[in-house]
This record gives C-alpha cells, structure tokens and sequence, in this order.
C-alpha cells in the first residue's frame, strides 16, 4: 500500500533581535508539539498528537507528512531518508473495532509504505538502530525485524513498557508503562528482559550513552511535586540524584556522557557539561510549555512547545544563570567580567538583593543590543551566567544589570 505525501508550505511566524540566544519559530498554533528531531541544521521533524512534519530549510517551511489526520501515535528518525511512523483509527463502520497501522518511509516522508495492520492493537513504540534492524512494542508484545520490517519476530514483554531504547543489536532497556517504575535491560536483542531498578518516582523519560553511563528524570510527589535527574555510573543498578527542580522534569537529552539538558515544565531548561556535577540553568524568552528537547552537538538544538512553538539556538542557550550562593546579598552588585580581556568566553557574576525580575543586556560600542544573557525573575542571591563572543568581532562590548530599581553597566574586551 502507498500513501502519497500531501505537501503544503506552513506559515511560520519568526522573531529575533540582535544576536538571540533562542530563535523563534511560531509553526501552527492549534497544535501541541511534543517530539522534535533534527538531523542536521537544515532537516528536521516535529510532531503533535494530529501532525507529522518536515523542513528542509531549518524551519523556515514545513510539509506535512502523513495524510490520513487520525490519532498519530509515534514516530522514529534513522536519517533524512528512512522514517518511520504510527497511527491508530476508529472505525465507523462494523466491526468498529479500532486499526493500528505502522508505515514507513524510505525517500523522506514522501512515499510511505504500510507495513503492519491490526484491530485493536497500537504500535506504540518505535526504535531503530539502522534500516534493517527495528523494535516496536504492541500491547505486551515485543516486534522485531532484521530486514527493515519484511518479516517480523514476537516476544512476550514482562509488563507494558515504553520508552525502547537499543544500544546494538542484542543490548536495550525499556521502562515500565503501568505504575511500577521499573527500568528493564535486555542482553539478547529483547527477547528476554531483567527489572534492574526500581523506585517509588515516576520516571518520565532516560537515555544511555553506553552500557554503564545513562541518565534518567522523574517526578517526586511528596505533598507537592518535584523533579529530579539521576545519573548511573553501572549499567542502571544502582543511580544517583544529580539534580532537582520545584516543578516536574520531563525530558533530558544528552549530547554525550559530559553534556546534556533538562526540561522543566513550564518553561525552564538546565545544562550540564560535566556528567550532572554543576548545572547552569536559564528560562528561554516564552510563556509556552515546552515540551521536547533535541541537540545535534553541544551548542545546537531545538526546544517544542505548545501553539505550534519552536526555539532555535546555535550555542547551546547561552543565557544560563547559576546560583553559587543562597545567602541573601545586602545590596546589588554587579563585577567585573572574569577573564577580561577575553576570548571567546567570560563569566559575569552578579548579586541580587531581593525577588526581581533581572535582566542582563550585551552593548557593542554604538549601542546596538547583541545579546541578553539573563531574562527571569531570580530570587536573592549571588549568581553567575557566562558570555560566548565566538560570533562577534573583537572590540569593546559593555554589559548592563537591569532591574525596575537598579541599573549598572561595565566594560570588557573581546580580543581574537
């Protein structure tokens, strides 16, 4: 069965000032975005629970990829060429019994191939390692096929799982779907799976790097909800909390074992680029939920969020703020930058006597803003945010601490 790609260009709605750290792409604002993945700085794919979409220009235009507008479930990216997706139908006619449907795509998304069909089952879950060899879990069935879905082998799962993740050919892990909150690891290409962990958290999402570094986020209910990040060193038997937040994470994704970022709900995103030891935090400019995360490096990625937003960036946010000390400052202060001169990178530290809303903004020499390196409301404290010159010329720059009841601008000097 072939279903023809219906392609339309998106209005996209874009806003930028200066030099930002996040780049915004309004993309349809009745939908939701929940899953975003590019595969270089031109080509890349967003879902919502309706649309799957396309562009090949960074985002500026967007086609629409599958055409059928039923419940979309799920998708996975191997490359640019090879994808593939699932939906899920309720007939109207007898014997009404709801249609899972899987395709695949092997030139983009603009032919697509109906691979497996079935009442009242959905594939839910979708991981590829390469085009040939695949996983998708039906109901407490595991599917696998070795020759890009031709042919199909069926395992019996131990519990409802998500959330498929393979490292090679025989070595995945999977979480449990049902409550539980256990994390399974399989060592033979999932026919076979072992609970290796078990906590009273709701895991929401993990990741491995290998086979003994991975990294997990959960929300804790205790009176109130709380997020947090853990982090194994062993292969998923035993984890250790590396950071937590007042409101739920999540979403993670990690760049490499050192580099990675948490999502916070509404809208607050962390990094780390030593394995969870320090994290730096930053607000991107929005009021949306964000709710996916991807990075094709360390610097560039993408955030999705609702009414169809997406942010862009191309180092790594740059606004990050972190609090090295809780202690309440008697009175603004804003230092000098450290190293000054510099190249590319400085860090500013900054205190902030009372709840404000705080803004620091980078001037060139005639006065023209090239970047906000903080935009949020900070509670008391002293803090620290970095400045990434790499884009800009040598020259003076000054740098200003803006709030409704203070204001200081410094000097320093990018020297290449």
């Amino acid at each position: 069965m072939k279903k023809l790609l219906v392609i339309f260009a998106m209005f996209v709605s874009m806003s930028a000032s200066g030099q930002p750290s996040w780049q915004s792409y309004t993309i349809d604002t009745s939908q939701n975005l929940n899953f975003v993945k590019f595969t270089n700085t031109q080509t890349g794919f967003v879902t919502s629970n309706r649309l799957f979409l396309k562009t090949t220009n960074g985002g500026v235009n967007w086609v629409l990829l599958n055409t059928t507008y039923r419940l979309f479930v799920t998708q996975f990216i191997i490359d640019p060429n090879m994808l593939w997706y699932s939906d899920y139908m309720q007939l109207s006619v007898p014997p009404y019994n709801p249609i899972g449907n899987l395709f695949k795509s092997v030139n983009g998304g603009s032919i697509w191939s109906l691979v497996l069909s079935d009442f009242n089952i959905g594939y839910n879950d979708i991981y590829f390692l390469n085009a040939l060899t695949g996983w998708s879990r039906v109901n407490w069935y595991l599917y696998r096929t070795t020759n890009g879905g031709s042919n199909w082998v069926t395992f019996t799962l131990p519990t409802w799982i998500t959330g498929l993740h393979f490292l090679n050919l025989n070595y995945g892990f999977c979480r449990s779907a049902n409550g539980t909150n256990n994390i399974y690891r399989s060592s033979n290409g999932g026919a076979n799976w072992t609970s290796i962990y078990t906590t009273n958290n709701s895991i929401s999402n993990f990741t491995f790097l290998d086979t003994i570094n991975g990294y997990l986020c959960a929300n804790v209910i205790n009176n109130s909800f709380h997020g947090l990040v853990s982090k194994t060193t062993n292969g998923g038997y035993n984890w250790t909390e590396i950071l937590r937040d007042s409101n739920n994470i999540n979403n993670i994704f990690f760049v490499n074992v050192n580099t990675g970022y948490a999502l916070s709900k509404p809208h607050t995103l962390f990094r780390t680029s030593n394995g969870g030891l320090n994290w730096s935090k930053q607000i991107p400019d929005s009021t949306e939920t964000l709710n996916a995360i991807h990075f094709i490096n360390a610097y560039t990625g993408w955030l999705a969020g609702n009414h169809g937003l997406l942010l862009y960036t191309t180092n790594g946010g740059s606004t990050f703020v972190n609090e090295i000390n809780g202690n309440i400052p008697e009175k603004y202060l804003l230092s000098q930058n450290y190293p000054n001169p510099f190249n590319p990178t400085t860090k500013i530290q900054f205190e902030v006597p009372s709840s404000k809303f705080v803004k620091i903004v980078v001037f060139d020499i005639l006065g023209k803003e090239v970047q906000t390196l903080v935009n949020e409301s900070l509670q008391p404290g002293t803090y620290e945010t970095s400045f990434d010159g790499s884009s800009l010329t040598s020259g003076v720059y000054f740098y200003r601490l803006i709030t409704n009841e203070f204001t200081e601008t410094k000097k320093m000097l990018l020297i290449k």
